[in-house]
């Protein structure tokens, strides 16, 4: 063999040894990146970028001009300039992903659009999807997708004796066309979202999935909050053809006729079914007289049945955000992480037992397929097995087997089924965690720990040795000579074997150890892009978590599987699994909930700038191209890119604030308060943060919070990382709802109050804030305080109000802030006794008003109004809100006093910039309902 031959032999340079090109022997296995050996990862590269074309070009004729033209040139160039082939294939490809997008039919359907108006009508649909409630607490609020109160919604609602029990989604066949004459059953097709309200003394309807049904509706849109950078859940609800939603009474529901049952129905109920077995168990009398720290209880089954078959029902929001929080929430829910993982661990392990290549991957396949039936065949779940399967495919027919090549093919057969996915945060995050292990973790571990630890397999033989690298089979040697003396010294006289293999098995564990963490590290460094991107987090004890949660949740699974399986048997059978599974469980439990418990977990920060996003993603990718190159400089290089792409995406751009301007935005948190004050200097204030109508506090079963899913990421969107201060008016829910998340979220250096009211939710938001050395301040009427270059005076409440009572509207703490001849007051919820005192106070004119109590008649009285004068008034409400508010008679009163209002339910958030000299500007930050 030539020494060119043996050097291109060699595969990649380590990292830790020095080069030795005159040996033969491949120190990697690492393969140079070229075209040839992965054609499916540009083509899937050239798919998704005609994908991402889509939103540019989307007239038809021009794409079949484009798409022939590419398609001739192609032709040409791959017979008569074969250099220029990959290119023009490239080229073809883009095109052929852009067709594939602008021709994939859209889900979304309008025709229920006009029929969203409130209004009592009848209406036909077959039940797609069935989704039982847990029960709740008499008087609990009711929701609807956790999003929107059917109490604003539907008038029989309002009787809280009536609770949720199930959440249908349906296909709309005809519903009831009402006009002032006549009124008949029109035909249409679109989809709804109906929840069922149950009243203990009604007849309860059982609605199985397929069913087609007649029921008493009123249709409303999904709650949509305008606000910039927040995920919208009636966007989410439309790609899936749902276009609306209702609350329905259950003794209004008919069963008209049960048709076949559709597939989605099917996997529905394997997965109910599935999930109602295994927490039955946890009700056993088998189970009852086992310890506590091995008896499985109703909140241990709620996350089994996320673990095993994906059913979140149960799980209870302090649970997802302990582990949300340490970044090994994957770990707890069915995903494709669990889907790639089945597959590969039977592969692997029919492979040992020496089936066939085919036999073994058709068997897994098979058998994984049989467990995403269980599941409920959710789409995370059905992105991973078809990807799982087509990589498997790739694999075992591709001669050279490239990952990279495999996952291109996966891609690319993914995104041609469904283009739609390419924006998806999940499919997404799935890529990225596959080319983070396969692109940079695996050959940085080819070229440092991973040919160590092979070398010392079968250390015992010693006809390998020449087959090695010369560095390599001195290791072998050494731990020879050093497992003999060893064994010499301790068992002179007996066959020591297992003894001499002890210190080459106690480095390969080692080694194996080492390139554990160095997987998971280089993953989290990765994922580092989408968490910060799509979820405001940084999770430093990400990667501890996982490497120590792992084989504890490995244990766990076979235990709860083995669970299950007797469970069917007798639960008797199913009381020894159990008592492991309960304390494999409580070990994971324990040990997140002690990580997540640290404050440096919970570390929350604005999405990167999008041209560092794209930067750190592109470094990542010369990482990769650089870890196939054979220089060892290259692989150096590779290794210091890894962590320039965190840093790229860390880095702490400065806020989108507005200096030499007092700023006073109105955040739609629909109906509720939330406003952020930004003074000329750049100090930044939050002024209530919204929440559910009401006074109970939210349940930990509600999965919704407004001031996390709402408020946090408007202040993200604005590159906000820390407040100067957070204002609570009052402990009404509508208001104090979303403040402790937003305390948590950004830690303001000090939190303001009123009145102490008899408030839970209160309690708990003082407790947090001294947890985080928070400085509490109470101001009463008088108080005056000079906050970034403005003036700020406390006008109410009076200093000798009662305290240790249930928060009302007058406990409201209203702030006057001047700014030279511009001035602010935010009112609360103050009503006309507040107001008549602070007019007897003798108010001065402001610029701008915040409407007291989201336009009630209680507040803004015409003296109020009289001695303010405002030049602008802003209202917080929310749409279609049951109070009816704001009031007619007071938008009247403001339109006579000839002041612009805006209003937050139809304009979504509002922004007002105010000057020092008197002039104030109005900006819409969202321009549609």
């Amino acid at each position: 063999m030539t020494e060119r031959a043996a050097t291109k032999d060699r595969g990649a340079h380590s990292l830790l040894l020095p080069e030795t090109p005159a040996h033969p022997a491949r120190f990697s296995r690492i393969a140079p990146l070229h075209l040839r050996n992965n054609p499916m990862l540009l083509l899937a590269v050239c798919f998704a970028a005609g994908i991402l074309c889509r939103n540019r070009w989307q007239p038809a004729s021009q794409m079949i001009l484009v798409c022939c033209a590419f398609l001739a040139i192609a032709f040409v160039a791959r017979t008569r300039v074969p250099r220029l082939a990959w290119f023009t294939t490239g080229i073809l490809w883009v095109a052929l992903g852009w067709a594939n997008a602008v021709l994939q039919p859209s889900v979304q359907d309008a025709s229920l659009l006009r029929y969203e108006d409130e209004l009592q009508r009848t209406m036909e649909a077959r039940v797609v999807s069935v989704r039982h409630l847990p029960p709740r607490a008499a008087g609990s609020e009711v929701t609807t997708s956790g999003t929107k109160s059917d109490e604003a919604n539907d008038a029989e609602s309002r009787d809280t004796s009536r609770q949720a029990t199930e959440v249908l989604e349906v296909q709309v066949l005809a519903i009831e066309d009402v006009t002032p004459d006549v009124s008949r059953m029109v035909a249409l097709r679109g989809g709804a979202v109906l929840t069922l309200l149950h009243r203990e003394d009604q007849r309860n309807v059982d609605v199985p999935c397929g069913a087609t049904i007649r029921a008493t509706v009123r249709l409303h849109a999904p709650q949509r909050y305008l606000d910039p950078g927040v995920w919208s859940y009636a966007d989410a609800l439309q790609a899936c053809g749902i276009t609306a939603e209702s609350s329905v009474n259950t003794a209004t529901v008919r069963l008209l006729e049960q048709n076949h049952i559709p597939a989605s129905c099917r996997f529905a109920a394997a997965q109910q079914w599935s999930s109602t077995r295994l927490s039955q168990l946890s009700r056993s009398s088998a189970l009852a007289g086992l310890p506590s720290f091995v008896r499985l209880t109703s909140s241990d089954m709620a996350m089994l049945t996320a673990m095993l078959f994906g059913d979140r029902t149960l799980l209870q929001r302090s649970v997802r955000t302990a582990f949300e929080r340490t970044g090994s929430f994957h770990l707890f829910v069915v995903a494709g992480m669990h889907v790639a993982v089945l597959m590969a661990a039977l592969f692997g392990a029919l492979q040992r037992m020496r089936v066939p290549r085919w036999a073994s991957a058709l068997l897994a396949v098979t058998t994984t397929s049989a467990y995403a039936f269980l599941t409920g065949f959710g789409q995370p779940v059905q992105r991973a097995l078809l990807m799982s399967s087509v990589y498997l495919l790739i694999r075992l027919i591709g001669r050279q087997r490239s990952a990279l090549n495999a996952l291109g093919a996966a891609i690319l057969v993914m995104l041609a089924l469904r283009p739609d996915a390419l924006a998806e945060a999940g499919f997404q995050m799935t890529v990225l965690a596959i080319f983070a292990i396969a692109g940079i973790a695996i050959p940085i571990s080819e070229r440092t720990v991973a040919p160590f630890a092979r070398a010392l397999r079968d250390i015992g033989t010693v006809r390998n040795d020449p087959y090695l690298q010369p560095r390599l089979t001195q290791m072998r040697v050494a731990l020879r000579w050093f497992g003999r003396s060893i064994a010499s010294r301790r068992l002179p006289q007996t066959r020591t074997t297992w003894l001499q293999g002890m210190p080459a098995l106690l480095m390969r564990g080692a080694l194996m150890l080492c390139e554990l963490v160095l997987i998971t590290l280089v993953a989290e460094i990765v994922m580092a892009l989408p968490m910060a991107m799509y979820f405001h987090r940084v999770t430093p004890f990400a990667a501890p978590a996982n490497l120590l949660a792992l084989p504890l949740v490995g244990v766990l699974m076979a235990c709860a599987v083995t669970t299950f399986l007797a469970s069917l048997i007798h639960p008797v059978l199913a009381v020894p699994p159990a008592a492991l599974t309960a304390l494999s469980l409580h070990a994971v439990t324990f040990l997140i909930h002690r990580l997540s418990s640290f404050h440096a977990a919970d570390l929350r920060t604005p999405s990167p700038e999008l041209r560092f996003a794209w930067i750190a993603f592109f470094v990542w990718c010369a990482a990769i191209y650089l870890l196939h190159l054979a220089a060892r400089s290259a692989g150096l290089t590779a290794l210091a890119l890894v962590p320039i792409g965190l840093l790229l995406v860390l880095y702490p751009h400065a806020p989108r604030l507005h200096p030499g301007s007092l700023e006073f935005t109105a955040i739609d948190v629909g109906q509720g308060d939330s406003l952020l004050l930004v003074s000329p200097d750049a100090k930044t204030m939050l002024i209530d943060a919204g929440g559910p109508t009401g006074t109970a506090a939210p349940s930990d079963e509600n999965t919704f919070d407004v001031g996390e899913e709402v408020v946090s990421p408007y202040l993200w969107s604005r590159g906000l990382r820390r407040l100067d201060a957070l204002v609570l008016t009052h402990a009404h829910s509508d208001h104090i709802g979303g403040t402790l998340a937003v305390l948590r979220n950004f830690q303001p250096h000090e939190l303001w109050l009123s009145v102490d009211a008899d408030s839970t939710q209160l309690r708990a938001l003082l407790s947090a804030a001294a947890a985080r050395k928070i400085t509490v301040r109470h101001l009463h009427a008088g108080d005056r305080n000079g906050w970034g270059g403005t003036d700020i005076r406390v006008l109410s409440p009076a200093a000798n109000g009662p305290s240790g009572k249930p928060s009302t509207n007058d406990d409201s703490l209203v702030l006057r802030i001047d700014y030279g001849k511009s001035s602010v007051l935010s009112e609360g919820d103050a009503e006309r006794t507040s107001e008549s005192a602070m007019v007897a106070a003798h108010l001065l004119p402001v610029t701008l008003l915040k409407v007291g109590h989201h336009g009630s008649t209680t507040s803004t009285s015409a003296e109020f109004l009289g001695a303010l004068h405002p030049v602008a008034a802003v209202i917080s409400c929310g749409l279609g809100n049951r109070f009816g508010h704001p009031r007619a008679p007071i938008l009247e009163r403001l339109q006579a006093a000839h002041v612009h209002t805006s209003r937050t339910d139809d304009m979504g958030a509002v922004q007002y910039l105010l000057s020092a000299d008197g002039s104030i500007e109005t900006r819409i930050l969202a321009s549609y309902r």
